[in-house]
């Protein structure tokens, strides 16, 4: 397993996390086989975020809770970089008009958070969404709030603009705070339609984006790094086929060259498509960590087949741009 060194921390994530969908909901037994598996091929963190079990059935923050307890249960708090995230609009708020970036909505997510893990701090704590009504200042101040009192050892964004993102950061740097330490987005090798997306508010890797990571050696943590399956899903034509929502989302014409220039590369490395897709993240140059989120043992080994694998500059232009 490859691991990242993220600036101005000391944390050193595996190239690869694992995402909290595993616990969310079904059997716990089973979530706790797919973290053992991960810890023993040299994973180290764990995404989560207080929202998530309050979409299954559940109704309440459950994947935090699994994660506590399998934590607890194997004594490895200490070993593990345990991430999860706070402001999300509420769950009846479809259309996510809401904002609960105020810092007594924030605070009260992060508590819940905090006995539901059953730990006294989150190493890296996310904010799930932005409210550009709100100044980046004023969240970064609320935000080492919760460092001064000990809630959270390093703050991180999700489905921020790099526009917001500067903002928050320029004021950090200039007050003597701490600013995000991570960006949280979509991301894969399949470039995202996000006029298709189903969920409002959330944020793709765009030419600015990356632009930006790359001007600041700011990490990037990549959720949906495999864009649901859609490549391996046109590689094995004996899978289900392709939804048409997929296919909005995922069937450009440029997605389609990408694939055909994965599987040139699979062919000439002689390693599985799903490595290709991985490593296409965990190679970039600068500190990247592919989500993979998964309900099976055989995914998830699947997905850890990428741990080791490095993509040279000429490996991921060619993936890009032929």
């Amino acid at each position: 397993m490859k691991y990242l060194n993220i600036k101005n921390t000391n944390l050193k994530p595996a190239c690869i996390s694992i995402g909290a969908i595993c616990a969310c909901e079904g059997d716990a037994e089973y979530a706790f086989k797919q973290l053992d598996i991960y810890r023993e091929h040299g994973g180290n963190i764990i995404d989560s975020a207080n929202v998530y079990g309050k979409w299954f059935p559940a109704g309440k923050n459950v994947c935090d809770e699994n994660i506590g307890k399998w934590l607890k249960s194997r004594k490895c708090r200490d070993e593990f970089i345990v991430t999860t995230k706070g402001g999300h609009p509420a769950i009846d708020d479809h259309e996510q008009k809401h904002s609960r970036l105020k810092k007594s909505d924030v605070l009260s997510d992060l508590d819940e958070s905090l006995s539901a893990l059953d730990t006294d701090n989150i190493d890296l704590y996310y904010l799930h969404r932005d409210d550009v009504n709100i100044p980046a200042g004023e969240i970064i101040e609320y935000l080492n709030d919760f460092i001064k009192d000990g809630k959270i050892k390093y703050p991180g964004c999700s489905n921020w603009s790099p526009e917001r993102i500067k903002e928050a950061n320029d004021y950090a740097e200039s007050h003597g705070l701490t600013g995000f330490v991570a960006n949280q987005l979509l991301w894969s090798l399949a470039i995202a339609d996000m006029n298709y997306y189903p969920v409002p508010g959330c944020k793709n890797m765009n030419d600015k984006t990356y632009s930006y990571h790359i001007e600041t050696g700011l990490s990037a943590f990549a959720y949906a790094s495999q864009a649901g399956g859609f490549f391996t899903k046109m590689q094995n034509t004996d899978d289900k086929p392709i939804s048409d929502d997929m296919k909005n989302f995922y069937g450009s014409s440029e997605n389609i060259n990408r694939y055909e220039r994965a599987v040139s590369l699979v062919n000439k490395l002689e390693v599985p498509l799903s490595s290709i897709i991985i490593a296409y993240l965990t190679s970039q140059p600068f500190p990247t960590s592919a989500i993979t989120g998964t309900y099976t043992i055989e995914k998830l080994l699947d997905s850890l087949s990428a741990a080791d694998l490095t993509l040279s500059p000429e490996h991921l232009n060619y993936l890009v741009n032929g």
